[in-house]
């Protein structure tokens, strides 16, 4: 398959909801895919496969992403861009909320940590510890949480039991 067609393809399935309704999708864009192809709005619905594919890449290779999934949305189509990685630290809105956090992990340096989704103008969320190293909390877990005694733990500890 040309690569035109595998990057429209994947454009659109970065969009579109896994749970949208692909009829409403054609239904809601048929007039436009008509324009497109040169068929009726029947003609349409009754394509598979591969003309299928072929046809969803002729239009949404007119999109970016967040073109196609606003588009998508104002016909009632569930639509989201699926972002990547790299987006996501990018992404102004996440920036703006805060949502990424910049916290210096002992192994592996300066890293990104997600925060919660939400606000909370009461208790607001504060990340302050990075990722634990194996075994970084073990003697806290042991000794404040399950109730071992100090001398039990560095008995199971110099034992190797805790390793």
């Amino acid at each position: 398959m040309d690569r035109v067609i595998l990057a429209s393809i994947n454009r659109l399935t970065r969009v579109i909801s896994s749970d949208a309704n692909l009829d409403k999708v054609f239904y809601s864009f048929a007039d436009e895919l008509k324009e497109l192809v040169g068929f009726d709005r029947l003609s349409i619905c009754l394509i598979e496969g591969d003309e299928l594919e072929q046809l969803l890449a002729g239009w949404t290779i007119n999109y970016d992403a967040w073109e196609l999934m606003y588009k998508l949305q104002e016909a009632g189509v569930p639509a989201g861009v699926a972002e990547s990685g790299g987006e996501i630290q990018e992404d102004p809105q996440l920036a703006h909320r805060h949502y990424l956090w910049e916290l210096e992990h002992a192994e592996i340096g300066k890293h990104s940590y997600e925060g919660p989704p939400f606000r909370l103008s009461e208790t607001p969320a504060e990340l302050n510890k990075p990722g634990a190293i194996l075994g970084e909390d073990t003697e806290y877990v042991c000794t404040k949480m399950l109730g071992m005694s100090d001398e039990l733990f560095v008995e199971l500890l110099s034992q190797g039991v805790l390793e």
